[in-house]
């Protein structure tokens, strides 16, 4: 039980961390957004990979393409993405703080295992030392 919720638990802090780390990329897609009409016009490197670039320039800073997921695109103009960006951050957000509720919730459940564990280790040590010196005194006794 103890290993299983130790388990659970790793695994929801994974994800947590995935969360925060797509609500830091979407912040991030926002303030590129904010910057992009002061950049028209500018000569700017396009990935075709992570680790292939072709230059470009940037020739309609009113729209662009959000990726809604899947692999589907919508253009869009400036406030518009900004507005599905915001939706998007809010569902991460908020899913990410339901996961960092629960897993709150399995650490004190695990803390509350760990100390009933503790306390049945006690318990039975303390069984087998009044059993011990039970036979010891039975067998003093009998020695008599």
């Amino acid at each position: 039980m103890k290993s299983q919720h130790e388990n659970e638990l790793q695994e929801l802090n994974s994800n947590w961390r995935t969360l925060k780390e797509a609500e830091s990329r979407f912040n991030a897609t926002k303030t590129g957004l904010d910057t992009l009409a002061a950049n028209d016009g500018a000569e700017i490197f396009i990935p075709l990979t992570p680790s292939l670039y072709v230059p470009g320039t940037i020739t309609d800073t009113s729209n662009v393409l959000v990726d809604i997921g899947t692999g589907y695109f919508l253009e869009k103009n400036v406030p518009e993405a900004q507005s599905i960006l915001d939706r998007k951050v809010e569902l991460i957000t908020a899913n990410a703080q339901s996961l960092h509720d629960v897993a709150r919730q399995k650490q004190k459940n695990l803390e509350v295992i760990v100390n009933m564990m503790r306390e049945r280790l006690k318990h039975n040590a303390a069984m087998a030392n009044a059993q011990q010196q039970q036979q010891q005194q039975q067998q003093q006794q009998q020695g008599n």
